[in-house]
């Protein structure tokens, strides 16, 4: 099994039309037959049901889909990289971060300022769950975390530096009945539609908050999103009221944010190796608080 067979399998099992795939791959369509050909045999097993009308992944096919799929982007990146390497870069750094607008502000002055200053460092990205991401600084695949404090990251290993705490705020249309007011008390909710952050993407300090809603308004939550967007599209849609950090709210002329009263603020920050001596590292760093500073 070579990384070409592998790749024409993979688009084959996604486009279930070999001439489609030829089309994505810019190969003939006999080429691509052959490849699919020559893989089952290799394998003695059929990964395609093939007739007149259609073609149909067998369970075989199925199942080496699934696992070869993830397994086909890695290759892919590896290779991409290894040719940025091997074109000029000498380092890399890997950024943990989320994906919202929060970020979109104050991210990329700081990364276009450290990507001139450190022309030879190749910077890419973590965007996922905060366990997801906790997990991978753990097994040094991430050298700085943008993120909240209590992300379960070993204390002994890894140092907080506090960039600004953010109070929690409830979202909503502004055309929703609690817009204009100055504060937003837990009794005000009772008789609320409830957007609440599921707790892949909520900040781990939120849990208790949480709770708390889900217990007393169980009956009022309408959904646990698990993109921060999608909150704001159904708020934008005055499908209800979210709650969440100030952070993690996209500024938009059809919303407003209130701050919850009796919510404790969340502190957001930077975790990095204590001890980091690797001056890229900590460059990037010192211009992420340059930012916040300001």
């Amino acid at each position: 099994m070579n990384s070409r067979q592998v790749e024409c399998f993979i688009s084959a099992a996604e486009t279930l039309n070999f001439t489609e795939t030829a089309k994505l791959l810019f190969v003939s369509q006999p080429t691509v037959t052959h490849s699919i050909a020559a893989l089952e045999d290799e394998l003695g097993y059929r990964l395609f049901n093939r007739d007149k009308k259609q073609v149909t992944l067998t369970p075989a096919g199925r199942y080496l889909y699934t696992s070869l799929k993830t397994l086909g982007s890695e290759y892919r990146n590896a290779v991409s990289r290894a040719r940025l390497f091997g074109e000029g870069y000498a380092k890399e750094l890997v950024l943990g971060c989320g994906s919202s607008e929060f970020e979109e502000r104050f991210l990329p002055g700081a990364v276009r300022e450290f990507r001139r200053t450190h022309p030879d460092v190749y910077t890419s990205f973590e965007i996922g769950s905060i366990r997801e991401k906790v997990a991978l600084l753990q097994e040094d695949k991430i050298d700085l975390l943008l993120t909240t404090t209590a992300t379960g990251v070993d204390s002994k290993r890894f140092a907080f530096t506090l960039l600004k705490r953010y109070p929690m705020v409830c979202v909503m249309s502004r055309d929703h009945e609690l817009a204009g007011r100055d504060s937003i008390g837990f009794e005000d909710l009772k008789d609320q539609n409830l957007i609440l952050l599921d707790q892949a993407c909520a900040p781990p300090e939120m849990s208790e908050l949480q709770a708390s809603l889900e217990r007393m308004y169980q009956a009022n939550i309408i959904a646990h999103v698990r993109d921060v967007r999608l909150s704001h599209l159904l708020m934008l849609c005055d499908m209800g009221v979210a709650v969440m950090p100030e952070f993690k709210f996209a500024h938009s002329e059809g919303l407003v944010a209130v701050p919850l009263a009796g919510a404790e603020e969340i502190p957001y920050g930077i975790v990095m190796k204590r001890g980091e001596a690797r001056d890229h590292v900590l460059d990037l760093a010192a211009l992420i608080r340059d930012v916040f500073d300001r």
